[in-house]
């Protein structure tokens, strides 16, 4: 648990990659411990039994530690940090997602706001003109969904 513990606090910092994913950049847990340096950039930890090595804790859990083991990677990191047309593309793409989330929210709402006058007017709760003001919807509107109805 100490263990993990000390990975967790070695994230340097959180980096965006070309393909939209966040990267975890972590300092090297092992460096200054000789014995466990064995300079890989990924270790995966299972829980095994410390008195049978042949005995593994089936609890599916794994643990994965990422580690910023070049200087290549680091100074891949902070030229993409530097990138204007990066920050541009992924700004222009975070207002395409948020526009699409908007226009899906719209949509969402006149469905609803349509379904709500459908209901009240085949039940025949308000005047055309009442329903019109409940669901925001405009006036000719309703009279084509009370035709379609009625």
């Amino acid at each position: 648990m100490e263990n993990t513990n000390y990975h967790k606090k070695s994230v340097d910092e959180l980096t965006f990659t070309d393909d939209g994913m966040f990267q975890a950049v972590l300092r090297d847990p092992f460096k200054d411990d000789d014995e466990k340096h064995f300079g890989l950039p990924c270790y995966t930890f299972r829980n095994i039994c410390a008195e049978n090595k042949h005995v593994e804790l089936d609890d599916k859990s794994l643990k994965v530690i990422y580690n910023s083991f070049s200087k290549r990677i680091s100074a891949m990191v902070e030229k993409i940090k530097d990138n204007d047309k990066f920050r541009r593309d992924y700004a222009a793409m975070n207002l395409h997602d948020r526009d699409i989330q908007r226009a899906a929210k719209k949509e969402g709402a006149q469905e609803k706001a349509l379904e709500t006058a459908r209901n009240m007017l085949k039940i025949r709760l308000g005047t055309v003109n009442q329903i019109s003001q409940i669901t925001n919807l405009p006036i000719e509107e309703i009279n084509k969904l009370a035709k379609e109805i009625l």
